[in-house]
């Protein structure tokens, strides 16, 4: 999360505990955007860790609380996934704005590598 408004995380009495400085937040006391980031973050974490897992990572609109500075990071942080770590992303949305913005930021990879299917009712 950025700027970085908390300082640390840690488990604590079964539950997560977010710190800012010495004072703490629970999960109900931060907004539906950072709990939203904070699933993203630990998810991608724990994929990272995995030894023997597939290379791909599969979203179904993940961006749905995240204002536009964080989504836009996100999709930064994609990027580097699929250049770096050569991971493949499965990515649904229903929001047609971010859709496009999705698209123009994964274009690059062309018509072989970057494939976008319309699913309608």
């Amino acid at each position: 999360h950025s700027p970085r408004e908390f300082t640390d995380i840690k488990y604590q009495d079964k539950a997560l505990v977010l710190f800012k400085e010495e004072i703490k937040h629970g999960m109900s006391e931060i907004s539906t955007g950072q709990r939203a980031a904070l699933a993203l973050s630990i998810f991608i974490s724990l994929n990272r860790k995995l030894k023997n897992g597939p290379n791909i990572l599969i979203f179904d609109d993940p961006v749905t609380f995240i204002d536009d500075f964080n989504a836009l990071s996100f999709l930064d942080f994609l990027r580097y996934f699929i250049v770096k770590e050569k991971k493949q992303i499965f990515f649904a949305t229903a929001n047609k704005k971010f859709s496009t913005l999705f698209k123009k930021k994964f274009e690059f990879l062309g018509e072989n590598e970057f494939k976008e299917f319309q699913l309608e009712r």
